[in-house]
Formats: structure tokens, C-alpha cells, sequence
């Protein structure tokens, strides 16, 4: 069997088992594993136009960061299950809430809403009031929407351990 990935103006364009006979669509043979594992990930490989060859795509790494920002960006949960969630990380509701009483937007946008967005900005400024990081708010909002992720440690911890190990 033949296995193709199809070219055209020098992007990639699809793949399949049947030589393409057109003229703007260059059908590049490739093996059965390479085949099947650009069927499985397609976005992980680009044509290198300078070598003629399909190769690692070197943003891939980047380009999957960003796509994972924004699917968490987009997270949301109830007050409930976030504070819950901070009360597990030693922050008491009554912190949460004199927190929230000294910024007059925070206090609007908390007894307003029904659901907290990871996307807020303000959430990342009041987070960093009470020692809690981009990436534990992060895993606070992958973990209530059932995720099952770890708990990052904070900067503060990794600040004293490299203070220990000096």
C-alpha cells in the first residue's frame, strides 16, 4: 500500500491512499508509520520547502501551549466550588471575603455573577494578593471542571527551597 500526504502551495494539505493528479497538488509518498502518525496528529508536521520533505513542525510545542491557554481561559466555575478550592489550599472563606470588600470592582463582579471566568484579569490581581499563582488558578479552574491535575506549588515555596539549597 501507498500512503501519500498531499502538498499544496506549500503547506500540507491532507493525506490519504490515492495519488492526487493534479497539477497544484504535489502527493509526497511517505511510510505507513509516518502516515499514520501524521493521521494522528496532524498539526505536529509542515513542509519544508527548502528540503522537499515533510518534517517536525518546530512551532508545534508554542502553538500547543497557546491552544491549551485559551481552551483555560475559557473555563469557568461557581463561587462555591472556588472557594472550596481555596479553602483546601489554607485560604479561609473570611480571607477570601475581606479580600474581595477591599476592591470595589472585585465585590461588584462577586456578588453579581453566577460563575467566575478564568479569563478575568482580575481574578490574576486579587489571586496575587493572597500568595495564590497564575498556575494555581489555573489548576483550581481544571480541577472544577473535572480534570484531574496536580496541584502546583507556589513561588513563595520555590523561592524558600532555592533560598535552602544556596
Amino acid at each position: 500500500m501507498t500512503y501519500y500526504i498531499y502538498i499544496e502551495n506549500n503547506k500540507i494539505n491532507g493525506s490519504g491512499q490515492a495519488k492526487i493528479i493534479d497539477e497544484n497538488i504535489y502527493s509526497f509518498v511517505v511510510n505507513e508509520l509516518e502516515y499514520n502518525n501524521f493521521i494522528e496528529n496532524p498539526e505536529k508536521y509542515v513542509w519544508d520547502e527548502e528540503t522537499e520533505t515533510v518534517i517536525d513542525n518546530p512551532n508545534y510545542e508554542e502553538v500547543q501551549a497557546q491552544k491549551e491557554a485559551e481552551r483555560i481561559s475559557k473555563l469557568t466555575l461557581t463561587k462555591r466550588i472556588f472557594a472550596l478550592a481555596l479553602q483546601e489550599m489554607g485560604i479561609t472563606y473570611s480571607q477570601l471575603k475581606t479580600l474581595i470588600s477591599t476592591n470595589e470592582q472585585a465585590q461588584l463582579e462577586w456578588d453579581l455573577c453566577v460563575e467566575l471566568e478564568r479569563s478575568n484579569p482580575l481574578l490574576d490581581i486579587m489571586a496575587a494578593q493572597i500568595g495564590v499563582t497564575a498556575e494555581q488558578l489555573d489548576y483550581i479552574f481544571r480541577k472544577g471542571n473535572g480534570e484531574d491535575v496536580e496541584l502546583p506549588d507556589s513561588e513563595t515555596e520555590d523561592s524558600a527551597n532555592e533560598s535552602e539549597e544556596l
